[in-house]
């Protein structure tokens, strides 16, 4: 046996034959190893060649062997097929002529039905090749031109008739024909239609126990579909002609009549904004627990109910008369909330409803504040039963939210977010009002980054005519005129620039002065304070003691995140935007101009974007430039929400707090200690007394609530470390953090940031040490957290903030 490898000459043994002449090469082995080699040595060659194997590891080796004989007799070689093949074909003689070829497709039904959009029912939409009755249909409002006049709370939900519609259909579809009873139907998940976004939806029986079950979902993510509603299906006779009522003997006994204008603004206010397919109550007769409400059907649209059991504009109606039954309670009694379907005992559908006129009778069966129960009753024009509804409830919105799972009621169609449009795709579908012009000249907050000289040569060009406030002296290398400096935090020097001048317009770019993220430290927020929101403060107070009302425009750099390309963004002006927000939305209204956000690499035409926007007749306020393209911001709903993952904290590392003392900062920290976190570190300006000391305090000390907290986490088992300092202060926290890690205490591997001071004081009325105390621990306070955690492996650093940053609060 030889134990040791010998050189050989593979390579130049095959260069060799292929310079003979040898283009054809059979590798036998359990793998092909060689063949890469042989393949490379031919295009070395620049010779075109064949090279085959006789299997391959994990492969059909049969099958292997067969491609290779086939190459092999497509180069030329001659192949003993009679070996390889013992069983002979049957000989077909083909036609001499030319073939026409052309391909001829056999269609599924199914695939037929997708191609045509043959949908069974409106709401069923296609059916699909699945083992038990499966139906699919994309709720698209340009379809289902009723679903967007269905709202509560402003929001557009599918209603709760539909899912009943789609049972039905579905039942007599999978089952034929007869009276069908749906049973214990669950309304388990409200399905919110988005403006911008494909809904689709899907019912399926289980034949086995004759349950329903539908489903919804946003795009292509059906495997994050939510259950929106369950259900039983029975079929049951057909007793309607045995039950009529007297209609106008049932007036007779209802004390109230209520005109259709009144029962909808009521309607309205408790939170239900039907448009006008959804009312559709044309009578309404109210007594003590029941009404009587008639339900027109116009000519026009009669044909529209031919596709429909029960169109849910006509079922949410009588679901509507339900609800009109508090119009007769008055006081403390009456409820304004919002309250939606959760279930039924079961519904019966004896009829087709296509009548121009039906009666709905309801019936209240019982009523608390937090629920409503009651039966519904159908009848056609002549009194006979068409449907009845028995165990119809509702509950409040806050009761389905307090008892619901966390994943009920779609927490994600409650989120929002700002998002930015190319202006030239939103211009088409939005009317703009157009601002009125005014006159005089403009007064330009100037920048030491050379954006000035850039937008007045704009200005100079179309003559308006402007001064210049400068924040420091400056070379201006004498092409500059009317211009000043101020000092940016003495408010004297404001007023008395704003004096004897006719101002039709205020520009201002002393922002773009601020560093960029590259170079963030301290002394650069301090000065981002100062010529930002310092500075618009001061501005808007002087301008509130005059008679002027200019436009402002405030001009930032990368200070928003426009598109997932931007590289950076320069985090110390983003506060301006949050500013510039309060005297958009609320306080200085009449001053308002807008914000525009520069791209961070000038490409050159800035400056002309930018002054047409200051020229610019529509009234877009929220603006970016990014690669000379314009784009405007909108506030809409988060979409695409992943499901939360399972998620637990470590016991044996450490969590870092501010404001732990808040009511967010409790909630936080209840949380998380029952995700399993056990060691804590909060930091906070106040010296807490220590454990020997908690019995101390009195129950009407401002401490107390603090303590008994404490008290609760430490008898869970929780270790807290409580470290006085202030956080916004540099020495003060770095000090604190070094000794606590010298004490050798669990490592901090997570940050809630949730401290902030809330000073509530009018603009007008602010005054910098008001700014300060809100600014400097938010701002500071993250940023030097950031600075001394940032080379650490953090599993998290989450900063609270507040919605007022977006949508400003009174």
């Amino acid at each position: 046996m030889v134990k040791r490898s010998r050189t050989v000459y593979f390579a130049k043994s095959i260069d060799g034959l292929v310079k003979d002449g040898y283009n054809t090469f059979i590798e036998v082995g359990p793998h092909p190893v060689l063949s890469g080699s042989i393949t490379e040595i031919l295009k070395m060659n620049a010779v075109e060649g064949t090279v085959v194997s006789t299997i391959k590891r994990k492969e059909d080796e049969l099958k292997n062997m067969h491609e290779s004989f086939a190459k092999l007799w497509a180069n030329g070689f001659n192949v003993n097929w009679e070996k390889l093949f013992t069983q002979k074909g049957n000989y077909v003689k083909l036609p001499l002529y030319q073939w026409s070829n052309d391909s001829y497709w056999i269609e599924t039904e199914q695939g037929r039905t997708k191609r045509l959009g043959l949908n069974e029912h409106p709401l069923l939409g296609i059916k699909l090749d699945e083992p038990n009755p499966t139906w699919e249909v994309e709720l698209n409002p340009s379809v289902l031109t009723y679903l967007p006049d269905h709202k509560i709370q402003n929001n557009v939900v599918f209603p709760a008739a539909g899912y009943i519609e789609m049972a039905i259909n579905a039942a007599k579809k999978a089952y034929g024909k007869g009276v069908y009873e749906l049973q214990d139907l669950e309304f388990n998940k409200a399905l919110f239609i988005g403006e911008n976004s494909v809904t689709k939806c899907s019912i399926s029986i289980d034949s086995d126990e004759s349950k329903f079950k539908i489903i919804s979902w946003a795009g292509s993510q059906k495997a994050k579909a939510n259950v929106n509603a369950l259900g039983y299906i029975n079929q049951v006779q057909d007793i309607s002609r045995s039950k009529k009522i007297a209609v106008e003997s049932i007036k007779q006994t209802l004390d109230n009549t209520i005109s259709v204008e009144e029962c909808y603004q009521r309607l309205a206010k408790m939170g239900f904004s039907y448009g006008p397919d959804f009312q559709r109550i044309s009578e309404l007769f109210i007594g003590k627990g029941e009404t009587l409400a008639c339900i027109n059907v116009p000519d026009k649209e009669q044909n529209l109910l031919d596709d429909y059991h029960i169109h849910p504009t006509i079922l949410d109606a009588c679901f509507q008369t339900l609800i009109t039954n508090e119009f007769a309670i008055s006081g403390e009694d009456a409820k304004t909330e919002v309250f939606l379907p959760i279930g039924i005992k079961y519904l019966r559908a004896y009829r087709h409803v296509n009548d121009e006129k039906i009666w709905v009778h309801s019936v209240s069966t019982e009523r608390n504040k937090e629920r409503s129960v009651g039966d519904i009753f159908l009848y056609d024009s002549h009194g006979v039963l068409i449907a009845e509804i028995i165990g119809f409830l509702a509950q409040s919105l806050d009761t389905v939210l307090k008892n619901a799972p966390a994943n009920l009621m779609a927490y994600e169609n409650w989120l929002y977010d700002i998002n930015w449009y190319a202006d030239e795709e939103y211009v088409k579908y939005n009317e703009r009002v157009e601002r009125k012009k005014k006159t005089g000249k403009w007064l330009i907050f100037g920048d030491n980054t050379g954006f000035i000289e850039k937008i007045l040569q704009q200005f100079d060009e179309k003559g308006e005519k402007y001064s210049i406030v400068f924040s420091k002296e400056r070379p201006t290398n004498g092409k500059l005129k009317n211009y000043r400096f101020i000092k940016p935090e003495n408010k004297k020097e404001y007023q008395e620039i704003l004096k004897e001048q006719d101002i039709k317009g205020i520009l201002h770019l002393w922002s773009l002065d601020i560093q960029s993220t590259d170079n963030l430290d301290v002394d650069t927020l301090k000065e981002a304070q100062l010529l930002g929101c310092n500075s618009i403060r001061l501005l808007v107070q002087a301008l509130s003691e005059t008679n002027l009302s200019p436009d402002i425009w405030i001009v930032t750099r990368g200070a928003q995140l426009v598109n997932q390309n931007q590289q950076d963004i320069s985090i110390a002006q983003s506060s301006v935007w949050g500013l510039s927000r309060v005297i958009r939305q609320q306080e200085y209204i009449n001053y308002w101009g807008g914000i525009v956000d520069l791209d961070l690499n000038d490409s050159g035409h800035e400056a002309k974007m930018l002054f047409d926007i200051l020229q610019s007749p529509n009234n877009e306020d929220e603006l970016a430039i990014r690669n000379n393209q314009l784009f405007i911001s909108r506030t809409n709903r988060v979409l695409h929400l992943p499901k939360p993952t399972p998620f637990n904290l470590k016991s044996d590392v450490s969590y870092l707090i501010t404001g732990a003392f808040g009511a967010l900062g409790k909630l936080t920290v209840d949380w998380m200690v029952s995700k399993g976190a056990k060691n804590f570190v909060f930091i906070g300006r106040r010296t807490m007394p220590t454990k020997e000391e908690w019995k101390k305090i009195a129950a009407d000390d401002k401490l107390y609530e603090d303590i008994c907290f404490l008290q609760n986490l430490d008898s869970q088992g929780v270790n807290v470390k409580l470290i006085a300092a202030d956080i916004a202060d540099e020495d003060q926290i770095k000090s604190a953090l070094t000794a606590y890690e010298n004490e050798g205490l669990p490592e901090i591997k997570g940050i809630i940031f949730a401290a902030g001071v809330v000073k509530d004081v009018l603009l007008n009325q602010m005054e910098a040490t008001d700014l300060d105390r809100v600014y400097q621990p938010k701002v500071m306070g993250t940023y030097l957290l950031h600075k001394i955690f940032e080379n650490r492996q953090l599993d998290f650093f989450i900063s609270y903030s507040s919605a007022a940053s977006v949508v400003t609060s009174a």
